[in-house]
């Protein structure tokens, strides 16, 4: 039994180093949308919630207090029709934008009944570090920026934003069995740095560890999660080097950057990132990091890339304290 585990864990690493192709890095690409999981028990991932424009469906997003959840940047630029003849990115309509909690489908906004145990929040701001090399700075975009334009600031790596991590203030959330923030120990929140560097440190040196992410499943607009395994850094890089030429020098390079690849066929997408990696090694049960980078779901046999809850968690206080 322990052998045919070990050999499926490397037969993925076999895969990722041998996928060689030239195709330019794309994160948007959802056509086949492969996203083959494990459909979850009611109440599982109570922290996982969906952002919707309008009855548009954005993206995922994770819980990480009543007021805030994380989003991708990536997302946010989406574009979006806010009339019938004029189309902006996503962050130029806050307004517009609703968050659902405690919802095990997909987009709740397009069903006719409500579902049991959820609530619906209309977002008040959205909040985006985006220059890397610096993430005190943030900006704040309100429903009336409908002119802003990211694209002239934010800064980006091979694939998309360099920090793919965004927040969304919206009405308060109520705490309930189907509704909780991003489980994260107070041991860890006492002293989150050495946690978190600790852990980093851990991973790479004990590799083929086992977590597990939320998603959804397109056909039947269900939430379902995956069991992703990590991938050592190295050979992340060099699968994504194999991939295209220029990640080999820049990405992934961050040292708050984790890889994962799933189990089984099939990934988390583009329109995942901002979802929460739980894993069971990381203090008995917490979120680790959040999805920040996906390709092709999967269809290209490249890793997810995670960027961990140690910035997040930073670069959210400091949000707390320049704007509430």
């Amino acid at each position: 039994m322990m052998f045919a585990v070990y050999l499926q864990y490397f037969s993925i690493i076999v895969i990722l180093v041998f996928s060689s192709t030239n195709t330019v890095i794309s994160e948007t690409g959802e056509i086949l949308r492969v996203t083959h999981g494990v459909v979850p028990i009611r109440g599982e991932f109570p922290y996982h919630c969906t952002v919707v424009h309008n009855q548009k469906w954005i993206g995922s997003c994770s819980i990480l207090s009543s007021k805030y959840v994380t989003v991708s940047v990536s997302n946010m630029k989406k574009p979006v029709s806010i009339k019938e003849d004029e189309e902006k990115l996503c962050y130029n309509d806050i307004g517009g934008l609703t968050v659902y909690a405690g919802s095990t489908h997909m987009n709740p906004s397009v069903l006719q009944n409500s579902v049991d145990g959820m609530q619906k929040v209309k977002v008040d701001s959205l909040y985006i570090a985006y220059n890397a090399s610096d993430l005190s700075l943030i900006q704040k975009i309100l429903p009336d920026n409908k002119d802003f334009n990211l694209l002239d600031v934010l800064a980006k790596d091979v694939v998309d934003a360099a920090f793919n991590v965004a927040f969304l203030k919206v009405e308060e959330l109520r705490w309930t069995f189907y509704v909780r923030h991003v489980p994260l120990s107070h041991e860890i929140l006492s002293n989150k740095g050495k946690a978190f560097e600790d852990a980093m440190w851990d991973i790479d040196r004990k590799p083929y560890r086992e977590c597990k992410i939320a998603s959804w499943h397109l056909p039947t607009s269900r939430r379902i999660f995956h069991r992703v395994i990590h991938v050592p850094i190295e050979r992340c890089k060099r699968a994504f080097c194999n991939y295209n030429l220029n990640a080999c020098l820049k990405f992934p390079s961050w040292y708050q950057l984790v890889c994962f690849k799933s189990a089984t066929w099939g990934e988390p997408c583009a329109s995942d990132t901002g979802s929460a990696l739980f894993c069971k090694f990381f203090f008995g049960g917490n979120v680790f990091a959040i999805l920040t980078t996906s390709i092709n779901c999967g269809t290209d046999n490249l890793p997810c890339i995670y960027t961990s809850m140690l910035p997040v968690l930073q670069i959210f206080e400091q949000v707390q304290i320049k704007f509430d």
